[in-house]
């Protein structure tokens, strides 16, 4: 399968969407856009793992991923706080840990499950092991139908070393001279319906399938903490899009649905890059109306491997699951075993 560049159809949705962001008539409150304490907490968190793969780089060629994710929690804190309680399910299920993005305000929040993976080099050649398998089968697969289960989107977390050592590996926005976004990404976030469909892609070449993964990553301080409002966002399907989900695309927005989008940006990228498209029709999400900010969703996928609308949204809700709350209380007797059995921490996150 080849990955075509983004198509010229797409154009009118585009212009439709920043069109009706213009006439929205709001403003953006710059304060209300950075979260400037977490950002820092997540900048810290990246150079020290940045410190972490070049030690273990030095000492025995390598840096495991369970360091590196010990280093980001530790130099992230407050701000990442893991609450573990089941360390053998990781190798069965793929999945490190479930993380929760909660706005402090309004509770609205956005969760994913969360597998972390180093992007290795191979003298030229570079791998991220996407298509590891154990015996329970392949984990990409495995992590998606956790993911599903508790109808949260999943992502991957990739270390991907320093500077140095991704010299000659450039991001998709490269600039020549000292580039930011190269310097910050250290420590990204992929989706895991995004990397699938690299796979398939580039089943006879995993190089390139771990640049490309590489180039549509982003650094997690980007996702989570962005330094800039985010603007339109065109979509091929832009005209399918009922209720509020359009004002989601077309205008700025904050905290955890902020995430939200950025992740689903990235899927709505690689859909247009693809060429054709299926008859429009609409799909009514699978969580209850009163859980889900955007219940109805388009249900177009292209050539990704499931509808890309509602691998993201899914996991966007407008409150807490209870079992947050009680895995934050210490109350882990009463967490549900499609948590228990799926993954082995829940990280939380305050927006």
């Amino acid at each position: 399968m080849i990955i075509y560049e983004r198509c010229p159809a797409a154009g009118e949705a585009e212009r439709q969407a920043r069109s009706a962001s213009r006439g929205s008539g709001k403003t953006i409150d710059r304060q209300n856009v950075i979260n400037t304490d977490l950002r820092k907490a997540l900048v810290r968190g990246r150079e020290a793992v940045d410190e972490t793969t070049r030690f273990w780089l030095t000492v025995n060629g390598r840096w495991d991923e369970e360091a590196a994710t010990a280093r980001l929690c530790e130099q992230s804190a407050p701000y990442l706080q893991p609450i573990t309680f089941n360390r053998a399910q990781e190798a069965r299920i793929g999945a490190d840990w479930l993380w929760w993005f909660i706005d402090r305000g309004s509770g609205t929040c956005f969760g994913m499950l969360c597998q972390a993976k180093n992007l290795k080099k191979d003298g030229p050649r570079w791998k991220i092991g996407f298509d590891q398998t154990n015996k329970t089968g392949a984990q990409i697969k495995l992590l998606a139908r956790a993911a599903e289960s508790l109808q949260v989107p999943a992502a991957y977390i990739l270390y991907c070393g320093d500077e140095e050592y991704r010299d000659g590996l450039a991001c998709r926005a490269h600039s020549t001279f000292e580039c930011a976004t190269c310097a910050r990404a250290g420590v990204s976030v992929l989706s895991a319906l995004g990397a699938q469909y690299l796979c398939n892609s580039y089943s006879t070449d995993t190089n390139a399938c771990a640049i490309a993964a590489f180039q549509r990553s982003q650094p997690l301080e980007d996702l989570v903490a962005p330094e800039t409002p985010d603007g339109a966002l065109w979509d091929m399907n832009f005209h399918e899009c009922v209720g509020t989900l359009q004002a989601f695309l077309s205008e700025p927005q904050y905290g955890a649905a902020r995430v939200a989008k950025q992740l689903f940006d990235q899927l709505s990228s690689l859909r247009g890059t693809q060429f054709g498209r299926v008859p429009p029709r609409v799909e009514l999400s699978t969580l209850p109306r009163n859980d889900c900010v955007h219940p109805l969703l388009p249900s177009d996928r292209g050539h990704l491997p499931r509808p890309y609308f509602r691998d993201v949204l899914q996991g966007l809700r407008k409150a807490v699951p209870a079992y947050v709350h009680d895995a934050e209380a210490g109350r882990l007797d009463r967490l549900p075993a499609k948590v228990t059995n799926t993954v082995s921490s829940i990280l939380v996150t305050y927006l």
